[in-house]
């Protein structure tokens, strides 16, 4: 019964979806002087009472959110005990997903937590995740169209391994076959071959070019994103400026949309400039003109003054040197 009340009042519930998330990378946040053995058994303890309250969808929405934080490091480790429970119910064999972007992302974003996890820990806690993971990989999407994207992300990170060449040219056959099984494959190895050099943000934008849709949560972020992007400093849950289907065509369409909003706000003419010209025009040149008028007047009074000095001193000279003549 308590299963069933979950399963129907969770899932549209995008913030107990967050809070699970939220709250399965917790551990990150325990102090460094605590033992590692008390850690474990705190986030052990929330991860199974976590699959215990969320649904399928919520787990895996939870497990996206969780691993979007997480960079390669000590922190998967510490994160297993609380992110397992959940990747468990969220991609059991028996549950059906629903093929959105979110599902996808979370499923790649998964294997690459887990194959960071199990350089740093017991490898046998993280086959079952695998073998979870890459089944629902290869029964549930058709992955063939990211595969030339894929080659354009690992194409450096790639040249770093020994066995670089190798997945290139194996990414390379995938890429002519377009098989879906042998896609799931490549993918799967391409993403455990890169987990420590592959961030989140490129399997994000790996999955937008799935040609899958948005979940209702990924929607709402997907808004958000584009008004932050937009300069908006504040985001409602409704329909915004942006039209959602430039937000559902893949790529970086949000941003781009974004973009051209606010190049409009910045660079589009403002109402009555023209006129505030024209007025300013009207104002300031006539103003200019006499000023310069009075300037041109008071040089020339200046200069007659000056002019009249030198004629009074000339005058008085020649009157001196009379005086003198006369008393001689």
């Amino acid at each position: 019964m308590w299963a069933d009340w979950t399963a129907q009042a969770k899932p549209r519930d995008g913030a107990w979806q967050r809070f699970l998330g939220l709250a399965a990378v917790s551990p990150l946040c325990a102090k460094d002087d605590l033992p590692e053995k008390d850690c474990a058994e705190a986030a052990a303890r929330l991860g199974c009472a976590s699959a215990l309250l969320a649904s399928p969808r919520a787990a895996r929405t939870a497990v996206r959110i969780a691993t979007s934080l997480v960079t390669p490091g000590k922190e998967p480790q510490r994160l297993v005990p609380s992110v397992l429970p959940l990747l468990r119910i969220g991609f059991k064999g028996s549950v059906r997903l629903t093929g959105t972007r979110g599902d996808l992302l979370a499923l790649l974003s998964s294997l690459r937590f887990a194959q960071c996890a199990r350089s740093m820990t017991n490898a046998s806690q993280l086959s079952e995740a695998r073998r979870i993971l890459t089944a629902s990989l290869a029964a549930d999407f058709d992955v063939s169209p990211l595969l030339p994207e894929l080659r354009r992300i690992a194409e450096g990170p790639a040249a770093g391994l020994r066995r670089g060449k190798a997945l290139m040219r194996k990414l390379d056959t995938g890429i002519a076959e377009a098989k879906t099984s042998g896609s799931a494959a490549v993918l799967t190895e391409l993403i455990e071959a890169l987990a420590d050099k592959l961030p989140y943000s490129d399997l994000a934008r790996l999955v937008s070019f799935s040609g899958l849709l948005l979940g209702e949560d990924e929607q709402v972020d997907a808004k958000a994103a584009a008004a932050r992007a937009r300069g908006d400093l504040f985001f409602l849950d409704t329909d915004g400026e942006v039209p959602l289907e430039s937000l559902l065509a893949g790529g970086s369409a949000a941003a781009h949309e974004a973009q051209a909003q606010l190049r409009k706000r910045t660079l589009g003419e403002l109402e009555g400039v023209e006129e505030l010209r024209t007025d300013v025009a009207a104002d300031v040149l006539p103003a200019m003109a006499e000023e310069e008028e009075e300037q041109e007047e008071e040089k020339a009074e200046a200069a007659e003054v000056v002019a009249l000095a030198d004629d009074s001193s000339q005058s008085a000279r020649k009157r001196f040197r009379r005086r003198q003549k006369s008393a001689a």
